[in-house]
C-alpha cells in the first residue's frame, strides 16, 4: 500500500511542484549518502548500484550538481544539489565514483581517518555486521546491556532491524570505552567470526583524488559520538587532528567537518571553529537558502531508502515537508 501511494505521488507531479518551490526560493539540497553496493544487508542496506545510477539520472536531468566551495560561483536555470558521502567505504571508491564521473558530477567525501589505516571498523558498522551475522546464522543469543537485555530469537528481518535500532540508540549515548568494550565482548561470545566491511585506504583516497572531482572533508578520527566525549583533549584529537592528518596525507586543504552519527553540541561546534573548518555538516533534514550557504552549519537530507520513488521524494524533501505540516 505504501509503495503504491509513493508511486502515485511521484506520477501526480509532487516532485515537480517541490522542485519548482526550490527554484523559486533559491533553495539548495545537500544529500547525505554512505554505501553503494550490491551486497545484501538487513541492518544497513547499501544503495544498490543500479538504483544509485537511476537516481543520478534523475538528478542529472533536474539539478545542477556542485560542491560546497563552488556553489557561490554557479549560475543556471536548475536548482543546485550537493552529493555528500560519509565514512569512506571501499564500495564508494569502487562503485559510486565511476558513476559520478560518468555523469560529470563532483561530490563531497568526509572520511574517518582511522578507517584509512588497516581497515578500522567504526562502531556503527561493527554493530551492523554483528546483528547481520546473527541474523544470517539464526543464532539465538542475549546481548547484555547492563540495565536491560536484548533477546534475539526471532529471525524475521523486521525484528532484527528493530533490535539493531534499539542497540544503536543504547550505544549512541555511551562513551568510546564503553562502546568498544561492549562490542569486543559481544563479538567474542559469538561461535563465529564477524566479517569486516572493506574501507578505503590512504592509497585509495589519493588515487580517488587524482581521478575524480572530490571535495574532501573530515568525519573525525574514530566516528564516536562527539557529544559524549568529556575529555577536551580527546575531542580536539577527533576534530582537529583528523583535519591535520588528512591534509598531511593528501596535500589538500580540509575545510569541511561532518558530524559522526549526526550528533553535536555547542562544545563540539566551538571546537570545529577553533580547528579552522569553514563548514560543518549535519543531518538536520533541512534545505538551505542560497544566501545562507556561507553559514558555518549546513544541514543535509539523509538518503536511507531502498525504494527509488521513496528516494526521489526524499531528494525533493517531501517527507520532511509533510512532517512540518502535520506538526
Amino acid at each position: 500500500m505504501k509503495s503504491v501511494l509513493i508511486k502515485f505521488l511521484c506520477r501526480a507531479g509532487a516532485p515537480y511542484i517541490l522542485r519548482l518551490h526550490k527554484h523559486r526560493n533559491k533553495l539548495i539540497t545537500i544529500l547525505c549518502l554512505h554505501r553503494v553496493s550490491d551486497e545484501e544487508s538487513i541492518t544497513f542496506p547499501p544503495f544498490k548500484v543500479k538504483d544509485f545510477e537511476q537516481l543520478l539520472k534523475y538528478i542529472d536531468k533536474y539539478y545542477q550538481v556542485v560542491t560546497i566551495e563552488t556553489l557561490s560561483t554557479v549560475k543556471g536555470s536548475k536548482p543546485a544539489l550537493i552529493l555528500s558521502f560519509d565514512d569512506g567505504f571501499l564500495d564508494f571508491f569502487e562503485n559510486a565514483l565511476p558513476l559520478l564521473k560518468k555523469y560529470g558530477m563532483p561530490c563531497n567525501l568526509n572520511v574517518v581517518t582511522n578507517c584509512l589505516d588497516n581497515n578500522f571498523q567504526i562502531w556503527t558498522q561493527r554493530q551492523n555486521n554483528l546483528l547481520q551475522e546473527i541474523f544470517i546464522r539464526k543464532h539465538n543469543c542475549v546481548l547484555d546491556l547492563g540495565s536491560k537485555q536484548i533477546n534475539i530469537d526471532n529471525f524475521h528481518s523486521q525484528n532484527i532491524v528493530e533490535k539493531n535500532l534499539e542497540l544503536f540508540r543504547f550505544l549512541f549515548s555511551k562513551d568510546e570505552i564503553f562502546v568498544e568494550q561492549f562490542l569486543n565482548e559481544a563479538e567474542s561470545k559469538m561461535p563465529f567470526k564477524i566479517p569486516a566491511t572493506p574501507m578505503m585506504s590512504w592509497n585509495n583516497l589519493k588515487d580517488a583524488l587524482g581521478k575524480y572531482d572530490i571535495e574532501l572533508g573530515s568525519h573525525s578520527v574514530s566516528h564516536i559520538t562527539l557529544s559524549n566525549i568529556r575529555d577536551k583533549e580527546k575531542l580536539k584529537v577527533e576534530i582537529n587532528d583528523s583535519k591535520i592528518l588528512i591534509e598531511k596525507h593528501t596535500d589538500r586543504k580540509v575545510n569541511i567537518f561532518a558530524f559522526p552519527n549526526g550528533n553535536y553540541n555547542e562544545e563540539v561546534i566551538e571546537e570545529c571553529m577553533l580547528a579552522g573548518y569553514h563548514h560543518i555538516l549535519t543531518v538536520d533534514e533541512e534545505l538551505i537558502k542560497k544566501e545562507n550557504m556561507n553559514k558555518f552549519k549546513l544541514p543535509r537530507l539523509l538518503i536511507p531508502y531502498q525504494n527509488y520513488h521513496e528516494n526521489l521524494l526524499k531528494v525533493e524533501n517531501f517527507q520532511n515537508t509533510i512532517k512540518k505540516i502535520l506538526k
